[in-house]
């Protein structure tokens, strides 16, 4: 799930993932999910920042993962 709000003068950016049990997390985790966000994130935010008037309005908090309940 992708969540954008307003924040400051700027947009937060949330990336949520629930994986339906702790299997399904490890299972993710050992094919490198986190890092490929976090790679695809960063070409995201670098195309943001060329293609924006406010560059450094522009900014990344990290990728967190848990289980659903």
């Amino acid at each position: 799930m992708i969540t954008l709000a307003s924040q400051g003068s700027g947009t937060k950016y949330t990336a949520t993932v629930i994986h339906a049990d702790e299997a399904g997390c490890k299972k993710h985790a050992a094919m490198g999910f986190k890092e490929g966000w976090g790679k695809a994130l960063d070409q995201l935010v670098a195309l943001a920042v060329r293609g924006s008037v406010f560059p450094e309005q522009v900014s990344f908090s990290g990728i967190h993962t848990k289980l659903a309940p």
